[in-house]
C-alpha cells in the first residue's frame, strides 16, 4: 500500500492528535509514504502557528528537528506542470482550495504508476473529491460526491 499524506495527515505522524493513531498505524504498514513538495512548507506553518498560539517553544522545535530528520524518508512528488494542471483543474472542479487541489493532484499523479494508493486527509471537502475520484481514503467511511 501507497499512503498519500496531505499536510493535516502528515502533521498527525508528529504531533499527537485526534486520528494520530490511525494515521500513525497506516504509515507503519505503508510500503511508501508519499506527499507533496507543499506539503514541507505546510507542516512547518503548522508547527509555527502552535508556537504563535502558545505551544512550549522547545517541543515545536524538537517536533520541527524529527520532522527534519524524517522528511526525506517520503516519496515528495514535485509540482511539476502535469501536476499544477491537474490541480487548477479540481479547483474548478470540486471548488478546492490551492493547497488541497495540488495534494489531490499529487496522489492521482502517484496512482497513475501505483495504484493501490490510500489518500489520508483531514479536510471534509478533499475527502469527498478524493472518494469522488475513486481513491481510497483514510479515515474510511467517506461517501463518493
Amino acid at each position: 500500500m501507497i499512503l498519500y499524506l496531505d499536510a493535516s495527515a502528515l502533521v498527525k505522524l508528529f504531533v499527537a492528535e485526534i486520528h494520530s493513531r490511525e494515521v500513525q498505524a497506516a504509515a507503519r504498514v505503508a510500503g511508501i509514504c508519499a506527499t507533496s513538495r507543499i506539503a514541507y512548507v505546510e507542516c512547518l506553518a503548522a508547527l509555527a502557528r502552535r508556537e504563535r498560539e502558545g505551544a512550549d517553544p522547545e517541543r515545536i522545535r524538537e517536533i520541527r528537528d524529527r520532522f527534519g530528520i524524517h522528511w526525506p524518508e517520503f516519496m515528495v512528488v514535485e509540482l511539476s506542470p502535469a501536476v499544477l494542471t491537474r490541480a487548477a483543474g479540481y479547483v474548478q472542479e470540486f471548488g478546492l482550495d490551492v493547497c488541497g487541489s495540488i495534494h489531490l493532484a499529487s496522489a492521482m499523479d502517484v496512482r497513475e504508476t501505483m495504484p493501490d494508493l490510500v489518500f489520508a486527509c483531514f479536510d471534509d471537502a478533499l475527502d469527498q473529491a478524493a472518494a469522488g475520484l475513486g481513491l481510497r481514503v483514510l479515515p474510511e467511511g467517506v461517501e463518493p460526491c
